[in-house]
């Protein structure tokens, strides 16, 4: 899973729906690991993997760093947004999930 934040330092609608759903995932049986430029929160039952904080432009280099990981490890790659330059990179099957209207 991504999320560009989580509650350990956002904890607004979707960082606490990402977080809760990944540990939802977890408690159901099933592995989860979450990149994130939130630190891990304290209550996670997930893996945490952290992303780069970029002083700007934070959400399209985000989206950058995103396309510079290695998901080949994965069956199911679940975005909360921001997953913009992922379009033509190899990834598991992709879910992205819109927390909004914008």
């Amino acid at each position: 899973m991504t999320a560009s934040a989580l509650p350990s330092d956002n904890p607004s609608g979707a960082p606490c729906q990402a977080h809760g759903l990944a540990n939802a995932l977890v408690a159901a049986g099933h592995d989860v690991t979450m990149y994130s430029m939130s630190p891990r929160p304290s209550d996670a039952v997930y893996d945490h993997v952290a992303m780069p904080r970029h002083p700007r432009a934070t959400i399209w280099r985000y989206a950058l760093d995103l396309r510079r990981q290695d998901f080949s490890g994965f069956d199911v790659l679940h975005c909360h947004g921001d997953d913009c330059f992922l379009g033509l990179k190899r990834r598991p099957r992709h879910i992205r999930t819109f927390h909004g209207s914008s």
